[in-house]
């Protein structure tokens, strides 16, 4: 399963300022706080898909990905 989509509230929280810096981010900026904390390398499909589970607007880039 998708790892961000698994920790949906962890990323959740981070955008809501439940971070080192104390500020709220957009999701896209919260995904790299995450990947940075694990030490994740950047996967642009995972991100579209936990955009599309979240009712985000995609991208163009994140429709190719997702093949829509």
């Amino acid at each position: 399963m998708n790892i961000y989509i698994q920790n949906h509230e962890e990323i959740k929280a981070i955008c809501a300022g439940k971070n080192t810096e104390g500020r709220k981010y957009d999701v896209s900026i919260g995904m790299d706080i995450f990947d940075k904390q694990r030490g994740l390398d950047y996967d642009g499909k995972a991100r579209a898909e936990y955009k599309r589970f979240c009712g985000l607007p995609l991208s163009i880039r994140d429709k190719d990905l997702l093949g829509l």
